[in-house]
């Protein structure tokens, strides 16, 4: 049913893209709906039985249970992993990029106040990028439970590895196919070194997302300036243009999709299909899992331990909050806007196509304005952000009023089956 809602809620929005003077709906907020509603339904779709053809014997890595089926497997509510997960980080009050944090939560709450009470004095191009005080309020109260948490309490460490985790994995494979024990599964674990050795570097970093905003800007040379440059998911390697994106790369955050480069440490941030990153790449017979640099995964119990809305914040927020906001600066690229950077070389590297579409960003992007000096050559991009979205808008009503004629047509052939069915079995009633 809830696909089913998200393909009408986007049919709508298509069909407002070409009348994009229409103040009453907000088209991305629309579309991320859509998306999230679709990513929901097939997060199992995408990773259902591929283990099992994979397994030998009788060795089977169980992805595609939810999140919440191997969370409660263990037998305990997820109010306790959230008390056993704030009790690592109770003492976390302040980030090295950011200061006091609940001084910092201030900042937040006072921008959310200059935030319009509704969004029905904005214009179109406004309302895409500009949350309500009422949206940003929920999302604050999600942000909350997470405020206070940093890398080393929820990744995957020697030193944090605990019982609980080892018996949450036992879910997915009973037969030893991530180790045979707490101790021998820590082995296989970066340490807390390993990830203070990544936040302590003292050569700068660039974080480089995968926003429109990057296309023009000439900051190519700037970012590979910067002894550390993260990038996220597909947008590496071929898919770089030196001039707007530059070439350089030295941490690789990704999703449950994407592999991640060898010779890097990888940061897998996957929040839904958590299991499927661990059977991809922990267990015994996982497609990659010969990967020959750092490996961080957040831990199974700390990822109980989350709200279930962590899923709507995205990968580059979920990577600056963990780990960028506990380096000395982070300069951030990319990180503005609602549609997704088009590489010269290679145009398809989103699966969500060519929008932003995680339901948090505007609450992500007004989180980072209260960091001094963190967004770099951003704004350059708006005019060309809008006029890129109508452009997508306007194809996304031609694909969809297609598709809408092509479902018509099946529903029409459906109908015609059932009246002639009904007459059938009139028909046969009556010969009988």
């Amino acid at each position: 049913m809830k696909i089913v809602v998200g393909l009408v809620v986007l049919a709508k929005v298509a069909q407002a893209g070409s009348r994009i003077h229409l103040t009453g709906l907000d088209p991305v907020s629309g579309l991320r709906a859509a998306y999230a509603a679709q990513k929901r339904m097939n997060v199992k779709a995408e990773k259902q039985d591929v283990y099992h053809e994979a397994a030998l014997g009788t060795q089977v890595c169980r992805a595609s249970q939810s999140v919440e089926e191997v969370c409660r497997s263990n037998g305990r509510d997820f109010a306790s992993y959230a008390k056993e997960l704030n009790g690592k980080a109770q003492a976390h009050t302040s980030k090295v990029g950011l200061g006091d944090l609940s001084k910092f939560r201030l900042r937040v709450i006072q921008a959310i106040h200059q935030l319009p009470t509704s969004n029905a004095s904005l214009s179109q191009h406004e309302r895409m990028l500009t949350a309500t005080q009422d949206e940003a309020k929920e999302m604050l109260a999600v942000w909350d439970q997470i405020s206070h948490l940093s890398g080393e309490h929820v990744f995957a460490l020697k030193e944090t590895w605990t019982d609980t985790d080892t018996q949450l994995l036992l879910a997915l494979d009973r037969s030893g196919g991530f180790g045979k024990s707490t101790e021998d599964i820590r082995q296989k674990l970066p340490s807390i070194k390993d990830f203070e050795r990544i936040i302590l570097s003292k050569s700068g970093f660039a974080s480089v997302g995968s926003g429109s905003t990057l296309k023009g800007g000439h900051m190519g040379a700037l970012i590979d300036q910067h002894g550390d440059v993260v990038r996220f998911n597909n947008l590496v390697g071929h898919a770089l243009d030196a001039k707007d994106t530059g070439t350089k790369t030295t941490i690789h955050v990704v999703n449950q999709l994407v592999k991640g480069e060898q010779g890097l440490p990888v940061f897998d941030l996957e929040t839904v299909g958590l299991w499927n990153s661990y059977c991809n790449r922990k267990w015994l017979h996982g497609q990659w899992r010969d990967h020959d640099g750092l490996l961080f995964l957040l831990r199974p119990s700390a990822r109980c331990g989350m709200p279930e809305q962590i899923g709507s914040f995205s990968r580059g927020f979920l990577f600056y909050w963990l780990v960028g906001s506990e380096v000395q600066h982070m300069d951030l690229y990319g990180f503005e806007g609602n549609i997704h950077y088009v590489s010269p070389e290679t145009e398809d590297l989103y699966a969500s196509g060519h929008f932003l579409l995680e339901p948090y960003l505007k609450f992500e992007h007004l989180l980072y304005k209260q960091v001094p000096g963190s967004l770099s050559g951003d704004h350059h991009g708006d005019v060309d952000d809008y006029k890129l979205t109508k452009k997508y808008l306007r194809e996304a009503h031609k694909g969809t009023d297609q598709q809408l004629s092509r479902l018509q047509k099946l529903g029409n052939h459906l109908q015609r089956v059932a009246v002639n069915s009904e007459f059938m079995r009139e028909v046969t009633t009556k010969l009988v």
